[in-house]
């Protein structure tokens, strides 16, 4: 069973907009986070449970943020993406326009003739002369 995807360039320009928003959200939120989620060796106590667990925070931390980095990358490419096959798609539409306007469909090979239109009606040409002979005149009474 054969499917049909339509797709509109308005609706991936709109997907590629909100990818560009989220990117710029979690860069955003990375950075304004980074100086709350360092901890000293001796915020957790000065027990070695502690000192522990405050050091093995790090590089989660660091971990955490390339994760959301990598991600924000990879939904700016997205957006990108999104972006370049909004304007292929208009392109390929509008030129799909110009041939079918031009009576050009393509793909559909040689045109075939034109199916013939009712006989021409023949013109009635000049009106009719009089004869330079006159014929019988009318005797007066």
């Amino acid at each position: 069973m054969a499917s049909r995807i339509t797709v509109l360039p308005e609706d991936l320009v709109t997907l590629a907009d909100r990818c560009v928003d989220f990117a710029l959200d979690l860069t955003r939120a990375v950075v304004d986070s980074a100086g709350g989620l360092t901890v000293a060796a001796g915020d957790a106590g000065n027990t070695d449970g502690g000192r522990d667990a405050a050091t093995a925070h790090g590089p989660c931390v660091e971990a955490a943020h390339d994760a959301i980095e990598s991600l924000a990358a990879v939904l700016g490419a997205d957006a990108e993406a999104l972006m370049l096959a909004a304007f292929a798609f208009s392109d390929t539409d509008e030129a799909s326009a110009r041939t079918f306007l031009a009576g050009i469909s393509p793909g559909t090979g040689p045109r075939p003739a034109p199916t013939p239109g009712p006989p021409p009606i023949p013109s009635p040409g000049p009106p009719p002369t009089p004869s330079p002979v006159p014929g019988p005149s009318p005797t007066p009474r």
